[in-house]
């Protein structure tokens, strides 16, 4: 389970870094391109938007591997939530790749 909470983890910050390099390159790419996050849409297509988003995704990765270190009891929980975030980044990969 330990393991498993790491993979998750991992997994959760290269769904995020892959939604901000295809927001990056659709921003360059793509005539009329709007992100549609009003939050990010400011730095949608600079560089700073992928360290925006990968950032506090490796840092939460991180904190919740350690989470799950000291508070064994926990993993459960963490697998579970981890696994809805990712299924919910893959529907919003999904479906931004539908609309390019």
């Amino acid at each position: 389970m330990k393991n498993l909470v790491k993979v998750l983890g991992i997994a959760f910050v290269a769904a995020q870094a892959a939604d901000a390099f295809l927001t990056l390159w659709a921003a360059h790419s793509l005539e009329g391109f709007q992100e549609m996050n009003p939050l990010l849409a400011p730095i949608a297509g600079t560089w700073a938007s992928p360290l925006v988003k990968i950032l506090p995704a490796a840092l939460v990765a991180w904190g919740l591997v350690r989470l799950g270190r000291r508070y064994p009891k926990t993993r459960s929980t963490m697998v579970v939530g981890l696994a809805a975030v990712i299924v919910f980044y893959g529907v919003v990969l999904a479906s931004n790749m539908n609309e390019l």
